[in-house]
């Protein structure tokens, strides 16, 4: 069973905001992350990278500064309502 509070932020993959199109293609939980790992959003998806192709915060946290995309992979989160 998957348990948020053991996830290591500063472990996960990551890459600048600005990199978005380089996130992977697969599902999991997504984390926005300033420098000072404090998480101003967190989401989920079929495909994280689709999912951030157009994502309706991504011009809000453009804004800040050093915001970094982590995410976990997880091929057996239940996704069934989200389309991305």
């Amino acid at each position: 069973m998957f348990e948020p509070e053991t996830v290591d932020l500063s472990e996960l993959p990551s890459f600048p905001l600005s990199w978005k199109k380089a996130l992977p293609k697969t599902s999991g939980i997504y984390f926005a992350i300033d420098s000072e790992d404090v998480i101003h959003y967190i989401g989920m998806s079929k495909n994280i990278n689709n999912r951030w192709i157009s994502h309706h915060r991504y011009e809000q946290l453009l804004e800040m500064e050093d915001i970094k995309l982590a995410w976990l992979e997880v091929s057996d989160i239940k996704l069934k309502n989200y389309e991305n």
